[in-house]
């Protein structure tokens, strides 16, 4: 099957063919604006790219759509002014004071926490393994797991899911993601911040073109939205990308995502 398109070499036809218009650009965070670590706390934006952001912050409606509570990305980006919705979409906060939290956020707490207090209790002794809190999510990260210790881990997550109906389980990359079981994701996130941004640029609202960056399985609901709604999904992989492999229709690496914001400015 035919490989997909790269966003950053093939930019000017990129912006000719799908983004002939305004745009609003929508972005994950980790391994799309920074690279993947071992340790989800090292997750460090540079200020060389912090800079591009502002920048593309001013020209365009920009919103980071992350699996990380709210909290942890205002600390890893340092922007004011930046949309960010963390929690996969859960929690949404907005610099204009407009904001989001879904209705599950208060009855979910109880057992997300419950589960993140098992899994530590029961894993803490493999090296290696961690147990992040993002407040409407519960990551279960096995990247530093030797390969003979992650089926326990797996094992785990399970049997902690047997016994909590309100929550449903995600898989990421060499991490399990467990949520609230409600039919919200980052796909019904972009989809209201892009009526918010629209509503905020009435006068040329209906061509304001949805550009969603994201790298992990996470991102597919946002890929399905833009795609079906005239706007681009570029998936960020180190690797060739086929249709077959995404919903995205472009791609790029983790390195070009940045020099590709820097180019829509101009």
């Amino acid at each position: 099957m035919e490989l997909l398109r790269n966003a950053f070499t093939e930019r000017d036809a990129l912006h000719r063919e799908r983004l002939a218009g305004a745009a609003a650009i929508f972005l994950d965070y980790d391994g799309t604006l920074t690279p993947i670590v071992n340790d989800p706390d090292k997750a460090i934006l540079t200020e060389e790219s912090r800079a591009v952001l502002r920048r593309v912050g001013t020209a365009y409606p920009v919103g980071v759509v992350s699996g990380r509570s709210c909290d942890k990305l205002q600390n890893f980006l340092q922007i004011e002014q930046m949309v960010i919705a963390g929690s996969h979409g859960l929690d949404i906060r907005m610099p204009d004071g407009r904001a989001m939290l879904h209705p599950i956020g208060e009855k979910a707490r109880a057992p997300l926490q419950r589960v993140m207090e098992q899994l530590s209790s029961e894993l803490a002794d493999i090296p290696g393994y961690l147990t992040e809190d993002n407040v409407l999510c519960v990551s279960a990260h096995y990247r530093m797991v030797a390969p003979e210790q992650q089926p326990r881990v797996h094992a785990a997550v399970e049997a902690v899911l047997l016994n909590e109906p309100a929550l449903k389980h995600k898989e990421g990359k060499m991490v399990h993601e467990l949520r609230p079981a409600v039919d919200w994701a980052k796909g019904q996130a972009v989809e209201w911040l892009l009526d918010a941004f629209r509503d905020a640029r009435a006068a040329d609202a209906p061509g304001l073109i949805p550009l969603y960056i994201g790298d992990d399985v996470a991102d597919e609901d946002a890929f399905r939205f833009v795609e079906a709604h005239g706007g681009v999904g570029i998936k960020v992989a180190d690797t060739p990308v086929t249709a077959a492999d995404t919903a995205a229709s472009w791609q790029l690496t983790q390195e070009q995502v940045i020099p590709l914001l820097e180019a829509l400015l101009s």
